[in-house]
Order: C-alpha cells, then sequence, then structure tokens
C-alpha cells in the first residue's frame, strides 16, 4: 500500500546532499535513493543533482517532476557530454549553497537520521572537515536481505595511516565543508579513484577526518570482484599510482601495497573471492531484517 509523506513536516539542515547521475542510472535506483534522503525527520535544505551528459528519459521526466513539486529544495545541473564522476561532483560543489555538503548515490540508501546525526557531530567539533561512516553493504537473494558491515578507522590519526596504503573512507557515506575540500583542489577526473586522490590531497594540507562507528548508509553490493576486477581496472589503479607518486601524495615506502593490488585485479575470481572472505575490513554475512523492513518502506512510499 503506497503512503503519502508530506516533506513540509520535516525539519531542513543546512546541508547540500550532492548526486551524479548518468546514462545507465535507473528510475528505480535513484527514486530509492531520494526516498531514503526525503523520508527523514531532518532532511537537507539543498539537493544538488548534477546529469552527467545524456540520461535516460524515464530518469529525465522523474527529477524534472521532483523540482517542480520541490523547487525551493531541488535543483538540477545540466553538463553537455560525460566529463565523469570526478568533474560532475567538482560542478555540484561548485554550485552549493551550503558550507556542508553531503555526498549520496544514486544507487545506496541512507539510513534513519544519517544527516542528523553527521551534522550535529560536525556542530559539536568543529575542526572536523570530513566526516565519514561505517556502511552496510548488502544483497538481495530469493527476496531476503543479508548485509555486512564495511568497517573504516574511525579518528584522524588512524585514518591518515591508512590513507598511506589504503582508501579508509566509504564515499557514498561522506559529508563535508565545502571551503577545505575547495582549497584542497576539490574532485578531479582520476576515473575510478576521483575519492581517494581527494582525500591524499587533503591529507597533504592537513584537514582533519573522522568515521562515525555505525552505518549510516547502505550499498547494494551483489559482488566486489566483479566492481574492481579486470585489466581495465588495473591500468586505472596503475594510473592513478602514477599520478599520487608525481604529486608526492605517497611515502614511496608504501608503494608495494598499490602494485600488489594492481596485480591481484587480474587474478582468477575465485582467488579474490577468496580474499574478500578473510578481508578483516568486512564483516560475515547476515540476514538484516530491519534493513529489510526499511526498503519495504521506502518502496511503499510517496514523497
Amino acid at each position: 500500500m503506497i503512503k503519502n509523506f508530506n516533506v513540509n513536516n520535516c525539519l531542513k539542515l543546512p546541508i547540500t546532499s550532492i548526486c551524479a547521475i548518468y546514462i545507465n542510472t535507473s528510475k528505480k535506483d535513484i527514486k530509492l535513493a531520494i526516498n531514503s534522503l526525503l523520508f527523514q525527520k531532518y532532511i537537507p535544505n539543498q539537493i544538488l543533482l548534477i546529469a552527467d551528459g545524456p540520461i535516460i528519459e524515464v530518469v529525465n521526466d522523474y527529477i524534472k517532476n521532483l523540482k517542480k513539486k520541490y523547487y525551493d529544495i531541488v535543483k538540477i545541473i545540466y553538463l553537455k557530454n560525460n566529463r565523469g564522476l570526478g568533474y560532475a561532483l567538482k560542478i555540484g560543489i561548485e554550485n552549493s549553497k551550503n558550507e556542508i555538503i553531503a555526498r549520496f548515490d544514486s544507487d545506496d540508501l541512507n539510513l534513519k537520521d544519517r544527516l542528523y546525526k553527521q551534522y550535529q557531530y560536525l556542530m559539536n567539533d568543529k575542526s572536523i572537515d570530513i566526516l565519514g561512516s561505517k556502511v552496510f553493504e548488502y544483497k538481495i537473494e530469493k527476496g531476503i536481505i543479508s548485509s555486512r558491515i564495511k568497517k573504516v578507522p574511525l579518528k584522524d590519526i588512524e585514518i591518515k595511516k591508512m590513507l598511506r596504503y589504503r582508501n579508509p573512507i566509504n564515499h557514498p557515506s561522506v559529508i563535508f565543508k565545502k571551503t577545505p575540500i575547495l582549497n584542497a583542489g576539490s574532485y578531479q577526473i582520476i576515473e575510478s579513484f576521483e575519492d581517494y586522490h581527494l582525500w591524499l590531497r587533503c591529507k597533504k594540507i592537513n584537514l582533519k577526518f573522522e568515521n562515525l562507528n555505525e552505518p549510516l548508509v547502505a550499498m547494494r553490493r551483489e559482488s566486489n570482484t566483479l566492481r574492481r576486477y579486470g585489466f581495465h581496472y588495473a591500468m586505472r589503479e596503475l594510473s592513478f599510482l602514477k599520478d599520487i607518486i608525481f604529486k608526492n601524495l605517497i611515502n614511496l615506502f608504501f608503494i608495494l601495497p598499490f602494485i600488489l593490488r594492481i596485480y591481484l585485479r587480474v587474478l582468477p575470481k575465485i582467488i579474490l573471492n577468496y580474499l574478500f572472505k578473510i578481508d578483516g575490513i568486512r564483516s560475515c554475512w547476515v540476514t538484516n531484517y530491519k534493513l529489510e523492513e526499511y526498503i519495504k518502506e521506502l518502496h511503499n512510499i510517496k514523497i
């Protein structure tokens, strides 16, 4: 049964939530992502959607109707050509009306009170520039939702240690301050590594990171190996490594973990699946009835 939800009863936070959409974005995904932003007690006072090149007609119709209905919240920027996630997010940041910006992806879900918890945390410690969180990775099999937690280091010193050899920030969970990010050079066109490249530049100018010790975003992940597998991904990672070495963003002592990861990208998938099972940053898969109920709610509301 579809239920109406009145966004006018929500409290607006001075946050711009930015999301890039492109030709492969589906209406079902972006609608669920938007519902997860607005089906809250506290919502952003600006949702900025960047259409990165052509998008399919049904998605374009949906976001235009959304903008018409919530003209005071929703803003759409159309880019004529597909320029990639880094460029789209850079444009989004430059056009944000707020100092505090939250990322969200078109195929991920914001959990209850995500923005409120992060906003309050930033207000309580104004020295923090970049704030992420743990996330749920979830999959659906025979109608049952299972999830696991992708863990991250929590404090600035731990995050900066891990940044030397691995990305410790779950990108769709991140919320940050606009001015420091612009001072670090904002997002750049670094295919598949836009966020990691930015965090390394933020580290170089000593911006402060933290992660909250709870999952605030649910990311659908049927297979990690398919997302980051194959020769082409390995070549992108090699290009990223060359760039951060050239720009002196990492110590040469930490090149080995990068080279090892590049090699792993082209190993047989059965080996990669085994390595993911013993990866210490992810918990075991468990049935998540609470997340299942939340997703059902999101499907059954009319925003």
